[in-house]
């Protein structure tokens, strides 16, 4: 959380030869160094996945995509076309 109703998601996948891209210690100053205030961290593995406006935002460890049972959603109850 960055601000009230103001949120930050990311994900960190692996190198093609399966190596994290940052330790739980590089996440947590990447994340302070955003300005977020309230943080959660979820071993999500290979299932860590966001999707926006459709489609996935970024690339799925292992090119291979499993089933997910359990999701953190955010939605919003003003119209699109008061948004614009």
């Amino acid at each position: 959380m960055t601000d009230e109703l103001h949120y930050l998601l990311m994900t960190i996948n692996h190198t093609p030869d399966a190596r994290p891209r940052a330790t739980i210690n590089e996440l947590a100053r990447i994340i302070y160094s955003k300005n977020v205030w309230k943080a959660y961290t979820l071993d999500g593995g290979q299932t860590a996945e966001i999707i926006m406006m459709g489609g996935p935002i970024n690339h799925v460890d292992f090119g291979v995509e499993r089933a997910v049972s359990d999701i953190i959603y955010f939605a919003t109850a003003i119209p699109e076309e008061v948004r614009r």
